[in-house]
């Protein structure tokens, strides 16, 4: 939620999950079987029994939410044999519309504290829909990384004779393979990194026409080469979803009502307590309150429910 709708970093990676990828591509199976489910409590604190005769949601709106979910996934997957050259991305937008004339606002960092940082450079997108490959290499072509020479030791590696990874580091600093970033280097594991930070800026417009701006932050470590590099890969099958019914909210609608069908009986000073369940084709807001018609023409209203709903658009050959 912090990456969709507040200020969280978008950068991901695949992990262990069967279920979802990164932040965003989380299978729409599983989004139908845990669907936001509301607790009902009836107290009857009468003296004679009570019957519910039916429930009902009267929503006065409901829209489709357009922002963009855009995630920035590691797209070279070191884990699994490929070298240590890592500077491709994936910016997957799962969200209901385009981000329009993206840019990235890029600077290469070290991972000290207060320490010394890269000019900041732009990139153009585009627009954004779907899924787009990005990489890195022109940027650091930008400050005299050797490109083609770090691709060929991307494999073999850089000896680290002592077995101590921060003199080793300290030493291949000056390499001139590494440009003006020697100083910024770090280690992630075995691999040797340069981080990425800066701004996913783009504009996206709403179901009813308002533009917004928006910029989303991200903190990547791009992979220069490795020390040394050992992994095993491997994943477990897929869990199957249980199956949830629920009870579907409109898009782009006010005023509506969803019948449920529902009867009840509670005896004197009893409680008794029920779970409603609803979903929506799209990513969503919706305004509503759940009433109860008792038996003897009396209704019950809850407090106004402002849902935020969320659901992937999933990508085509959605790994």
């Amino acid at each position: 939620m912090s990456v969709w709708k507040g200020n969280g970093d978008l950068e991901t990676s695949w992990g262990s999950s069967t279920i979802r990828s990164g932040i965003f591509a989380v299978d729409n199976r599983y989004i139908d079987a845990v669907p936001p489910t509301f607790l009902l409590e009836f107290q009857n604190h009468s003296a004679q029994m009570i019957t519910i005769q039916a429930l009902r949601l009267e929503v006065s709106e409901s829209d489709t939410d357009d922002e963009p979910a855009i995630q920035m996934m590691y797209s070279d997957d070191l884990k699994c044999g490929s070298g240590s050259f890592s500077k491709g991305y994936d910016l997957e937008n799962y969200g209901w519309s385009p981000a329009k004339g993206a840019r990235i606002r890029l600077s290469f960092t070290s991972t000290s504290a207060g320490g010394q940082a890269t000019p900041q450079i732009t990139k153009s997108i585009g627009d954004l829909a779907g899924r787009q490959h990005i990489d890195f290499e022109r940027e650091l072509q930008q400050f005299h990384v050797n490109v083609s020479q770090l691709k060929q030791l991307s494999d073999k590696g850089f000896l680290c004779q002592s077995g101590s990874l921060g003199p080793c580091l300290a030493g291949i600093r000056s390499n001139s393979f590494f440009g003006t970033l020697g100083p910024l280097l770090s280690v992630d594991g075995l691999q040797i990194v340069v981080t990425g930070t800066g701004f996913l800026d783009y504009d996206w417009s709403d179901n009813k026409g308002a533009v917004h701006a928006r910029s989303s932050p991200f903190k990547v470590n791009v992979g220069l080469g490795k020390f040394k590099m050992e992994a095993e890969c491997g994943e477990g099958a897929a869990p199957e979803p249980v199956r949830v019914t629920a009870f579907q909210l409109r898009l782009d609608a006010t005023n509506y009502t969803v019948p449920v069908q529902f009867q009840h009986t509670i005896a004197a000073g009893q409680m008794a307590r029920f779970s409603l369940a609803v979903a929506a084709a799209k990513s969503s807001d919706h305004a509503f309150r759940i009433v109860a018609t008792l038996a003897d023409g009396r209704e019950v209203a809850s407090l106004p429910i402002q849902l935020l709903y969320f659901r992937s658009h999933m990508l085509p050959n959605n790994p």
